[in-house]
């Protein structure tokens, strides 16, 4: 019979072959890489079995030795659908959030051509960015959508957002206008609120797949939703604070600009490591 530290004949036991397990001492027990609490128990304090321990009539590992090899082959098993879940996972997610990321290019260059000054100097350019824009964000609600498979929040995010873009569509069309026609205004502000319910459930999904295999990103992404929400807010109310106090709705405007530019900076970096962590798994699990 082999030498083990809890007492039990290898010989014996039923997992050992599922396990391909080399016995006590070559295996579970060993001193480097051991998982076996009752072989580091005994080294720690001097014994080479349990037997010559006093405290075993009342140790919990050592009475529950025996039901040790189906608990590691619990745990291998619940490894290796862990892997295999995430790898499914990393098989859509991967291509699909990198194709968020490089959305941004686009939308960089419908950003530049949609400020007033190009407005104001070629209504036809302007119009072009805004429906660059829009394309964009169409897009990328659809990527959104595709991801429902792994987490249903995505669902929620890409449906929200895609609505918020139809309606932004039907804004774009007074070009010629000196002034906002009220009627856009009534669009936009529902607009708006779509995209911002569908940014958080977005931030949420992309926290949700990464719960498992990267918490801090995952609390990273759940952080950088409050910093994104409170800009956005503050951007939209320090107009109405300018008409009372000009000086600190100035200073609050400006500062909740710089906060969105930085958020959104964030979001870009977050949103590469995401897809490249997922990238990194499906490599690594094939």
């Amino acid at each position: 019979m082999e030498e083990t530290y809890c007492g039990k004949n290898c010989e014996t036991c039923s997992e050992r072959a599922t396990l391909h397990c080399p016995g006590c001492k070559l295996g579970p027990g060993r001193d480097y890489g051991g998982d076996c609490s009752i072989a580091k128990c005994c080294r720690e304090k001097g014994h080479t079995s349990c037997v010559t321990c006093s405290f075993k009539g009342n140790c919990g590992p050592y009475q529950g030795r025996f039901s040790q090899p189906q608990f590691r082959r619990e745990k291998a098993e619940s490894g290796q659908k862990l892997q295999e879940n995430i790898r499914q996972r990393a098989s859509i997610l991967a291509p699909n959030l990198m194709i968020l990321f490089w959305l941004f290019v686009p939308s960089v260059v419908s950003g530049l051509f949609t400020n007033q000054q190009i407005k104001t100097a070629s209504p036809k350019l302007y119009l072009v960015g805004e429906l660059i824009g829009i394309t964009v964000s169409i897009i990328y609600s659809v990527i959104l959508i595709r991801m429902a498979s792994v987490e249903e929040l995505y669902q929620k995010a890409g449906i929200l957002k895609l609505c918020g873009s139809i309606l932004n569509f039907f804004t774009i069309f007074p070009l010629n206008s000196s002034t906002t026609p009220t009627w856009t205004l009534l669009i936009s502000i529902p607009a708006l609120i779509l995209i911002i319910v569908g940014t958080y459930h977005e931030f949420q999904s992309h926290s949700s797949v990464l719960r498992d295999v990267d918490y801090n990103l995952s609390d990273n992404w759940e952080k950088l939703w409050k910093i994104y929400l409170g800009s956005t807010i503050a951007l939209f109310v320090s107009p109405f604070i300018i008409i009372i106090l000009p000086i600190i709705g100035l200073l609050l405007m400006a500062a909740s600009a710089v906060v969105v530019i930085v958020a959104s900076i964030l979001r870009l970096i977050y949103l590469y490591r995401t897809a490249n962590i997922f990238k990194t798994a499906l490599i690594l699990n094939k």
